[in-house]
């Protein structure tokens, strides 16, 4: 089943939402809660799988200037940051700096923009 679906996403994250959200609903339909608990209990599991896997190479991939910048943006806390949140915590980087950071790794697709100076 997993085969099936990852050929019709293609590799398209929308795609993938969309799965997610129509099997996460016909679960809910059902009442399948123990499928749900187990869910929940792993979790953790699964996302110390995606911190090892995934997202330490992520960011080892970034140069070293632009890792300070995700790191900063991480200690700024919650799941989104202000390109301008940002700027206010170096102070031996110039605005210049800090934005040249976000455009390169916007472009290596290591932060998405939410709206103007806002990003994840």
């Amino acid at each position: 089943m997993a085969e099936k679906v990852v050929a019709d996403v293609d590799g398209y994250p929308y795609f993938i939402q969309k799965y997610g959200e129509a099997l996460w609903d016909a679960a809910d339909a059902a009442n399948l809660h123990a499928y749900l608990q187990a869910v929940h209990e792993h979790r953790g599991r699964v996302q110390d799988a995606l911190d090892a896997e995934f997202f330490e190479n992520h960011y080892l991939d970034a140069p070293r200037a632009d890792q300070l910048s995700l790191r900063v943006a991480a200690n700024l806390g919650g799941e989104q940051f202000e390109i301008s949140g940002l700027a206010a915590e170096f102070n031996s980087r110039n605005a210049n700096a800090t934005q040249q950071s976000i455009n390169r790794l916007l472009k290596s697709n290591h932060i998405f923009r939410v709206s103007q100076g806002v990003y994840v």
